[in-house]
C-alpha cells in the first residue's frame, strides 16, 4: 500500500521541502497541482546530480516548491532561490539534486499534497499555507480539493522554535494510503540555536483514516490531530477534528481521542501510578500490546478509532519516576521500541516536546507533555510493512 518511513536532517528554510519530498515517496501520495496561479511546467534540458539548478519551459516564481520528477517514483523537492532567462528559463535552488532527470520530465509547483484512503476519504495538506518562520510551519487542511475547487479548509501548526532558519532540523515521516504522521525537532545538543534550558522542541502532524465501529456509519472521514492548534510556540496544544461528522452536515468536527489507561482522574493517583502506563506486555503469549486510539466526536459521540497509529504507553525520564515507573520496567515499551503486528513493523515515539515558553502540549492520548521531566505519550507508527 505505499508505506514509506524516511528520518531526514534539514534546516527550517528547507523543512517544508523536505517533509513534502519524504511524503511523495509513498506511492500512494502525489503534489496536487493547482490550476490557478504557478503552472506546472517541464524540464527544457537534463538535470545531473549534484545541479543546484534546472531548466524549465516555463518560468517560476522564486520562492515556490518545485517538484521535479513530479509523478515519478521519489521525485525530488526544492524551494527555489532565484529565476532567470526568457524561456527557456534556468531555476535555481540551495540544495543539490540527488538524484538524475531527463529533459521532458514534469515540474510541479507548490505545496500541496493528496491522498485517498481506502474507505474513500481526502488527506489534502498545503503545506506551505504560509512563509514559514522561526516559530512555526502554517498548513491548510482541506476535506477535498481537485486543483481548481476546494471545499472545508481548516488552518493548523506545527511549531518549530528556532533561533533562525538556517538552524538544523530533524523530521520523522510516516505515510501510507491510510496515514501521515510527521514530527519535527528542533536543533540538538552541540547545534546551533540549542535551547540549553529546555533542549530541542519537537511537534507533531497526524492525519488518518478513521475506521468506523457502527455498520451504518458509511461517511468516509480522516481524523487530524497537530501538535498546536493556535500557532506559535506557547505548548496551547491540540484538539482533533474529524473531517466530516457521522451525521454528514459538518466537517471538521471537534472530537477527543480516548484510549486504554489508569484510572484516575489525577495526574497520578496515590499509590504513584501514572496514566499510560498500563502494563502493555503480557505473561500469557511473552507479547507486547499497544492500545488503540478511539475517537469520539463532541456532538455525534462514540465514532470508531484511528487506522494506522496506537498508543504505546508513557515515556518518563525524570529521576525517581524514572526509577519506579520507566517503561522498561513497568510498560517493557520504551522510546526506539520496534513491534510487529499484522505483518506492519511499528516503532513507539515521542511526537512532542515541549520547551522554553511551553511548560506543556497535548499529544495524541491528550496528555500533556512536560520538557522539564520529558513526560510524554508514545506513539506507535508503522515504519515497514511486507
Amino acid at each position: 500500500m505505499g508505506l514509506s518511513y524516511k528520518e531526514v536532517q534539514t534546516t527550517g528554510t528547507e523543512c517544508v521541502a523536505a517533509i513534502k519530498q519524504a511524503i511523495l515517496s509513498s506511492s500512494d501520495w502525489s503534489h496536487l497541482q493547482l490550476t490557478t496561479g504557478t503552472q506546472a511546467t517541464t524540464l527544457a534540458s537534463s538535470a545531473s546530480v549534484g545541479a543546484t539548478s534546472i531548466s524549465t519551459v516555463a518560468t517560476i516564481p522564486t520562492g515556490s516548491y518545485v517538484v521535479i520528477g513530479n509523478g515519478l517514483a521519489n521525485p525530488e523537492v526544492r524551494i527555489t532561490t532565484g529565476v532567470s532567462g526568457s524561456g527557456p528559463y534556468t531555476v535555481t535552488f540551495a540544495k543539490a539534486l540527488e538524484s538524475a532527470w531527463s529533459s521532458g520530465d514534469a515540474v510541479g509547483v507548490g505545496g500541496f499534497v493528496k491522498a485517498t484512503t481506502a474507505r474513500g476519504a481526502d488527506m489534502i495538506l498545503d503545506l506551505a499555507d504560509a512563509a514559514v518562520t522561526t516559530g512555526q510551519i502554517q498548513i491548510g487542511l482541506y476535506r477535498t480539493h481537485n486543483g481548481t475547487t476546494s471545499t472545508d479548509k481548516v488552518v493548523r501548526y506545527l511549531g518549530t522554535k528556532v533561533a533562525a532558519l538556517t538552524n538544523t532540523m530533524r523530521a520523522r515521516v510516516s505515510v501510507s494510503k491510510e496515514h501521515l504522521y510527521v514530527d519535527l525537532e528542533g536543533p540538538r545538543w552541540g547545534e546551533t540555536g540549542y535551547d540549553t534550558s529546555y533542549g530541542p522542541y519537537k511537534s507533531y502532524i497526524f492525519i488518518g483514516d478513521l475506521t468506523p465501529y457502527h455498520a451504518s456509519d458509511l461517511v468516509p472521514a480522516v481524523v487530524a490531530i497537530m501538535g498546536d492548534i493556535n500557532g506559535g510556540t506557547t505548548g496551547t496544544g491540540s484538539r482533533a477534528v474529524v473531517s466530516r461528522n457521522q451525521a454528514d452536515d459538518t466537517s471538521w468536527v471537534f472530537a477527543q481521542i480516548l484510549t486504554l489507561t489508569h484510572h484516575t482522574h489525577h495526574s497520578f493517583d496515590s499509590d504513584g501510578a501514572y496514566p499510560n502506563m498500563a502494563q502493555h506486555y503480557s505473561k500469557g503469549d511473552g507479547k507486547l500490546y499497544v492500545w488503540p486510539y478511539v475517537v469520539v466526536e463532541d456532538r455525534d459521540g462514540i465514532r470508531g478509532r484511528i487506522s494506522r497509529i496506537h498508543n504505546a504507553g508513557w515515556s518518563a525520564s525524570n529521576g525517581a519516576v524514572q526509577a519506579q515507573y520507566s517503561g522498561a520496567m513497568h510498560s517493557g515499551i520504551v522510546d526506539g521500541t520496534e513491534i510487529s503486528y499484522g505483518g506492519i513493523t511499528y516503532r513507539a515515539m515521542k511526537p512532542i516536546q515541549a520547551s522554553a515558553n511551553a511548560s506543556g502540549g497535548l499529544a495524541l492520548s491528550q496528555v500533556y507533555a512536560y520538557r522539564n521531566n520529558d513526560y510524554s505519550p508514545l506513539v506507535a507508527v508503522p515504519i515497514s510493512e511486507p
